[in-house]
């Protein structure tokens, strides 16, 4: 590991629901414990208006009886974020590829979570708002995450799916920032 890397890591973890769970994790988001929260083509004033946007942007292009999004925790070490308004915008930052053709809702928490100060959840559509193709949270979608939320932060990130069974496998793989990222 080169020398300017910390040992601990950022972590990303990505949620995937049975499709009748799946509005619960926005939910979550207006439930109060919230700090900030950001929409990105998503009502962020209350959860209904969220979640039936959400529906409608999946209805749309057919995909309403598909998971309509995926739910991404980032747990950044009290060195990369001590603030959630730092959290937020590097929440910002990383999504900022994929908010161009999809539908997020992001907000912040102020509460320790796996040794970070703070964290942020997102739930981003799955569907591409630009014709209808589907993002799906398969490997090749996580680990493109992983890597990104390395390459914005500088730092190893882990990457911790939990599925429908809220069963949590861990990647064996730390990604490092790329050097030219």
């Amino acid at each position: 590991m080169p020398a300017n890397l910390k040992k601990e890591r950022e972590i990303l973890s990505e949620i995937i629901y049975y499709i009748s769970y799946r509005f619960n994790a926005v939910n979550y988001l207006f439930d109060g414990r919230c700090d900030k929260i950001q929409g990105y083509g998503i009502s962020s004033n209350d959860a209904d208006s969220a979640k039936l946007q959400f529906k409608k942007i999946a209805e749309f292009d057919g995909n309403q009886d598909k998971n309509p999004f995926i739910h991404a925790m980032l747990s950044y070490t009290p060195e990369t974020a001590p603030t959630t308004d730092v959290a937020m915008a590097l929440t910002d930052k990383f999504f900022e590829p994929y908010t161009k053709n999809h539908a997020a809702l992001t907000g912040s928490h102020n509460k320790e979570t796996e040794g970070s100060l703070c964290h942020t959840h997102t739930c981003i559509s799955t569907t591409n708002i630009n014709g209808g193709k589907m993002m799906c949270p398969d490997n090749k979608t996580t680990y493109e995450m992983a890597q990104r939320v390395a390459d914005v932060t500088g730092q190893p990130t882990k990457l911790v799916v939990e599925n429908a069974k809220k069963e949590e496998w861990e990647c064996p793989k730390t990604f490092y920032p790329n050097e030219d990222a």
